[in-house]
């Protein structure tokens, strides 16, 4: 409760309005019930969704009931800068891309630090050079939110659940990579207009000893979507080393 208003203002004051806005109370113990209620009692855009228990699966949940063209996934304690819808959906028409992302603010709250994610030019990438471009991209694809995707690639892309995979963490991944294999073109804007909040006290920031094996799936989920396009260039696996060496 502490960040969804600041989230959900962000959401509300783009300047693209045509949207519809899914807010899903994953089984909060908070006021963030009463914080959903409020606003989507005030903004018909909203369709609030509240469970009893959380889950894991959300957006296999509730795909079949998005309606517009392309999606786009925020996380509760994060916000989004004016023109982040619209200047996706009009780079995601302008370019034909299935996939659209842009650069995020890093906020570190216990030292109010920050710093980016980010790519100096703009660019387009065709499937057939996905595996040549894939340190470029790899760090945009470690995560669901940051990116406008086709809802039609979500609609037919079957993500691993966390029962089906075993892993703690990683999901995240797991699911962007597989909208990445139903994917013909991606675009990677230069523009930064998604704020993501570090939070020591944050679920993902919590040793687990089961993060080992989360580890090596990832890497071995990696493996397999570079070799879809053949060997894997040293450099490639060079780099998948030092992602799983970061992550030890």
């Amino acid at each position: 409760e502490k960040y969804l208003r600041a989230c959900i203002e962000s959401v509300l004051n783009q300047t693209y309005t045509d949207f519809e806005y899914f807010l899903i109370d994953n089984g909060s113990d908070d006021g963030t019930k009463s914080i959903i209620k409020e606003y989507s009692e005030k903004d018909k855009r909203i369709v609030p969704i509240y469970l009893e228990s959380n889950t894991r699966n959300l957006l296999s949940s509730y795909r079949e009931q998005f309606k517009g063209e392309y999606s786009t996934i925020l996380d509760s304690d994060d916000w989004i800068e004016p023109t982040y819808l619209e200047r996706l959906v009009t780079l995601a028409e302008e370019t034909k891309s299935d996939i659209v992302t842009t650069g995020t603010v890093m906020h570190i709250e216990d030292t109010d630090g920050k710093f980016n994610r980010q790519i100096d030019n703009r660019f387009i990438l065709e499937k057939k050079d996905f595996a040549v471009s894939f340190p470029l991209y790899h760090a945009f694809f470690r995560t669901m939110w940051g990116k406008l995707i086709k809802t039609e690639v979500i609609e037919k892309t079957h993500i691993k659940t966390a029962k089906e995979t075993g892993i703690l963490y990683g999901g995240d991944t797991i699911a962007a990579f597989a909208w990445l294999r139903n994917s013909n073109r991606i675009c990677l804007d230069s523009s930064i207009l998604h704020h993501y909040r570090i939070r020591s006290k944050s679920m993902s920031n919590k040793y687990d000893s089961r993060q080992s094996f989360s580890d090596v799936y990832l890497f071995n989920d990696a493996v397999s979507f570079l070799s879809q396009y053949g060997e894997i260039s040293p450099g490639n696996m060079e780099f998948l080393h030092i992602v799983y060496a970061n992550a030890v």
